[in-house]
């Protein structure tokens, strides 16, 4: 497994944990791995990840509902995995929906 996968799984756990000042700090080595417009796209989903789960926003309520209510991770992660696989997008999509898939794998681990 890659670093940038190994501090993105990471960064996962701690979102779910709440531990916000620790995840920024990872955020902050993560980005140091973006040389791509697929890094660019995955790093855009983690920051927004960070940003809904740190301020609540009702603007912001994809994350909140997956964690409050759960539903099927499953379904929604096999939506975003396919999203990042599709070739009619382009790589920051990818990257972007790339994040969202593996946030939501972590997250149904961590739930059983």
């Amino acid at each position: 497994m890659s670093a940038k996968r190994v501090l993105a799984r990471r960064f996962f756990q701690l979102l779910v944990k709440r531990s916000f000042v620790s995840a920024e700090r990872l955020l902050r080595k993560i980005e140091e791995f973006a040389h791509s417009d697929w890094d660019v796209g995955y790093i855009t989903a983690l920051k927004g990840m960070l940003h809904s789960a740190r301020t609540g926003e009702d603007r912001d309520l994809l994350l909140r509902r997956i964690v409050n209510e759960g539903g099927s991770l499953e379904a929604l992660e096999d939506e975003f995995r396919l999203h990042s696989l599709r070739e009619v997008r382009d790589e920051f999509d990818r990257g972007y929906f790339a994040a969202w898939a593996d946030f939501l794998e972590i997250l149904s681990k961590l739930k059983q």
